[in-house]
């Protein structure tokens, strides 16, 4: 009868030992898949950031270029302007008239 009441012992503490390990191996797994999940999602948060910063900076580039490109076409027209009308200012110079011809001898 004790021989019986040692394998139910030894039996009981297996069985509860194989109960802690499964449990300590769900806990560590259930740990791990939360920080892959954190992870994840700090990575993809980052990655949206960075995404937003560079369509950000590219706008940016974008705008600066247009207006680097409207400013360069009214300086380019200025001075065609200037080319242009400086004549017009300055009055352009008048032909000289044909002399007159000499009267007819009378």
């Amino acid at each position: 009868m004790q021989a019986r009441q040692a394998m139910q012992a030894r039996q009981a503490m297996q069985a509860r030992q194989a109960m802690q390990a499964r449990q300590a191996v769900q806990a560590r797994q259930a740990v791990q898949a939360r920080q892959a999940v954190q992870a994840r999602q700090a990575m993809q948060a980052s990655q949206a950031m960075q995404a937003r910063q560079a369509m950000q900076a590219r706008q940016a580039m974008q705008a600066r270029q247009t207006m680097q490109a409207r400013q360069a076409v009214q300086a380019r027209q200025a001075v065609q302007a200037r080319q242009e009308g400086a004549p017009d200012h300055a009055g352009a110079p008048g032909r000289a008239g044909a002399p007159g011809g000499a009267g007819a001898p009378g």
